[in-house]
């Protein structure tokens, strides 16, 4: 016979094993709990529903994290059920558990490649939410927050990329606004997702799009960074870098130095703890750097970044033949900047190590 004394313990007990790590064992408290609450639902309805939806939607969250894509789906869709059931009866009590299940549906669907569906979901949670705002209570303010973060994805990967970008910029701002932290597993994803597609928009050519989609990526890892107390720095680093590029690319040079600079900081830091990993990324944001103040004809300024890019891609090229290529373009730009500045023999000689190489 089911006991509620029991199922809270079940309950309970399936979130202290998830936060230990240990999703099968929380999968079988959850299930366990389901089972408890489903017979006491059965016996009460009234008194126990609203119970039972909860742990189904424990149970969805149990099922993700032990890749159970098709499961949870299923149980998504009867916890949304109950929660409208319920919704039914009290409307201002449990209304804001249907944009919840919504958008715990949504991701199930996404998990499944059932992109267009989880849209469907996701605005339909959105829609929820915003016909109860402002009489929302704050402790749904998360769950709005991980629906934005949703619709963002799920338009990523149907390759609606302006959309997906207006999103992005809409969970920042509901973060920021509501005092939330980004969704910890979904943000990371997200932004690399963007600087991928940044980078492949770069590859293309597509320079305009890539620069509109590097600087979303730059939003988000500075979120988690500030967020994390410097964890993606270096995810970061990327993006500013990326960023920059791309502003030069379309010719923004004085737009294109803050993002320099900044990426500069942080590989500096990087080169610093992990000479190995970090002088590459270094040496190849003070040439960036040395090359945008060259083109903007700032070549006093331009001398010391690019002067530094070429020692360390000297000593890259000392150890490995393949740093050669980046020596020699750093060299050329180098030599730009001394003729700038007047320092011919030093130009010369530097663009003769580069026609050598």
């Amino acid at each position: 016979m089911a006991d509620p004394h029991k199922a809270k313990a079940l309950e309970d007990r399936s979130h202290e094993l998830a936060d230990a790590g240990l999703a099968a064992e929380a999968l079988a408290a959850c299930e366990a709990a389901v089972a408890q609450y489903r017979e006491l639902a059965a016996a009460d309805p009234g008194e126990y529903t609203f119970a039972l939806a909860v742990a189904l939607t424990n149970l969805g969250g149990a099922l993700e994290n032990v890749d159970a894509a098709q499961d949870t789906v299923a149980v998504q869709v009867e916890a949304l059920r109950l929660y409208r059931q319920l919704t039914d009866a009290d409307p201002g009590r449990y209304a804001p558990y249907v944009g919840l299940a919504l958008t715990n549906q949504a991701g199930g669907l996404a998990n499944q490649g059932r992109f267009s569906e989880a849209l469907e979901a996701v605005d339909a949670a959105l829609d929820q939410f915003s016909r109860l705002s402002p009489s929302l209570p704050s402790e749904f303010n998360p769950a709005v927050g991980q629906a934005l973060a949703t619709r963002a994805w799920v338009l990523m990967d149907l390759g609606r990329l302006d959309a997906a970008l207006e999103a992005v910029r809409d969970t920042l701002t509901y973060h920021d606004r509501n005092g939330l932290t980004i969704p910890d597993l979904f943000a990371p994803e997200l932004a690399v997702a963007l600087y991928e597609t940044a980078d492949t928009l770069s590859d293309d050519d597509k320079h305009a799009e890539a620069r509109e989609t590097a600087g979303a990526a730059v939003e988000l890892f500075r979120e988690l960074t500030e967020q994390s107390s410097g964890a993606f720095d270096m995810e970061l680093a990327h993006a500013l870098y990326l960023l920059s590029y791309e502003l030069s690319e379309l010719g923004r040079y004085d737009e294109a130095l803050a993002p320099a600079a900044e990426a500069v900081d942080l590989f500096r830091i990087q080169a610093a703890a992990d000479p190995e990993s970090g002088l590459p990324d270094l040496a190849m944001a003070l040439h960036n750097r040395g090359y945008q103040l060259t083109m903007l004809e700032r070549f006093d300024e331009a001398v010391a970044p690019g002067g530094e890019a070429v020692g360390i891609y000297r000593e890259l090229a000392a150890a490995d033949r393949t740093a050669r290529t980046d020596l020699a373009e750093a060299l050329k730009d180098h030599a730009v900047a001394l003729y700038g500045v007047g320092r011919r023999m030093d130009a010369s000689a530097v663009k003769q190590e580069a026609e050598r190489l």
